[in-house]
């Protein structure tokens, strides 16, 4: 059976796995798909990521829920998605109770929707806790690398992030351009959850790193620490000028932020290293 929404005809999924069955061997281009009940994958745990290829379709949740998603996962990008491609748009879809855990070698991209988003989000949200071990990893309890579009978006998962130079970030680890047309945008958005770094981490209450990327109306609540030599703020734990100053717009963080020894912490901003164009943001405990 099918759903027509605005002319285009979705494949109806009852759960993760017969979406993951119905992308076995295509990575959904073209497609549409529509999640027409709420629930779980029972007592299942995942070692990598339900949804393995890169996504270049379009989900709809319908407003459903996807409860107790666990993954216990050694390497790479992982989340129910493991990446979301540039056509990719996942709208309307609730996470709640999610368990992603990640211990490997480093260089991991690890959110409770996706690994990584060049795509677009719209309407989603994640609870739960992801954390991870291993250095120069994204973290996120939405998304742990954006290069696309996440807005009207939210997060209340507890985030934490071992590692050197790993970003951690209430909602997505490291919000990015990644110097060719795919830029970083939250828009709308927010993260309630508490975030911890390690050692030499970048963590902030929305996101951890924000590199030549843009924050609008966006806000995080949730308490921030990190260990020695981290960079840590209620809102971005680093804004970087990596190829073109970064924007920040109409955003405020409220939460708690702490550091250890030689940590750079800010109630906003842990590090500023760009030429910043900041307006209308601020932190109040």
């Amino acid at each position: 059976s099918g759903l027509t929404i605005n002319g285009k005809n979705y494949i109806l999924v009852k759960n993760i796995s017969a979406l993951a069955k119905e992308l076995r061997n295509n990575d959904g281009s073209g497609q549409f798909f529509a999640l027409y009940k709420s629930g779980g994958p029972g007592r299942k745990s995942y070692f990598q990521s339900p949804i393995e290829r890169g996504f270049e379709g379009t989900f709809e949740g319908l407003g459903n829920t996807v409860s107790h998603l666990t993954i216990d996962s050694s390497t790479g990008n992982v989340g129910l998605f493991s990446a979301i491609d540039t056509s990719a748009t996942i709208r309307d879809l609730h996470l709640a109770s999610a368990s992603i855990s990640v211990e490997g070698a480093g260089n991991q991209f690890v959110g409770v929707l996706a690994g990584g988003n060049v795509g677009a989000i719209l309407n989603c949200d994640a609870s739960g806790q992801v954390s991870v071990e291993g250095p120069q990893s994204f973290v996120g309890g939405l998304v742990g690398g954006n290069a696309g579009l996440i807005t009207s978006s939210r997060s209340s998962a507890t985030v934490s992030g071992i590692g050197s130079d790993t970003a951690v970030g209430g909602l997505v680890g490291e919000n990015v351009f990644d110097g060719s047309f795919n830029i970083g945008f939250i828009h709308e958005s927010y993260a309630t959850g508490t975030v911890m770094g390690g050692d030499g981490a970048m963590a902030g209450g929305l996101v951890g790193e924000n590199a030549s990327a843009a924050v609008y109306n966006s806000y995080a609540t949730g308490a921030v620490s990190g260990g020695d030599s981290a960079h840590v703020g209620g809102l971005l734990g680093s804004h970087l000028n990596a190829f073109f100053a970064p924007l920040l717009r109409s955003s405020y963080s409220t939460g708690a932020v702490s550091g250890g020894a030689n940590a750079t912490v800010g109630g906003l901003i842990g590090q500023d290293d760009a030429d910043t164009r900041i307006t209308h943001s601020y932190w109040d405990m």
